[in-house]
């Protein structure tokens, strides 16, 4: 838990869209029946599954960090009950 915390404080240092104070600048999607929840700016994706079981989140790129296994496919991520992770988009 302790090198989550310190990995999640270099990421916003080092993620300049994770920096960003303005909340304009957010786009929030959910979905309360499923218990999921995605944060973007930007290039940054942050997906959360706040339910016990299993989500899959329309949510893809690559995995910058993640609490449990996420599989990340082309389109969605498959996250684990009560997890996240933060995902960068990928240029085509």
């Amino acid at each position: 838990m302790h090198r989550l915390y310190r990995d999640l404080i270099a990421l916003r240092r080092n993620e300049a869209d994770l920096a960003d104070p303005w909340l304009d600048h957010l786009v929030v999607d959910h979905d309360e029946e499923q218990r999921w929840i995605v944060l973007r700016r930007n290039r940054i994706a942050i997906a959360c599954n706040l339910g016990a079981e299993a989500a899959s989140v329309p949510v893809s790129g690559e995995l910058v960090l993640a609490w449990d296994s996420p599989v990340v496919g082309d389109r969605n991520t498959e996250l684990p009950g009560h997890s996240f992770a933060i995902l960068r988009a990928v240029d085509n």
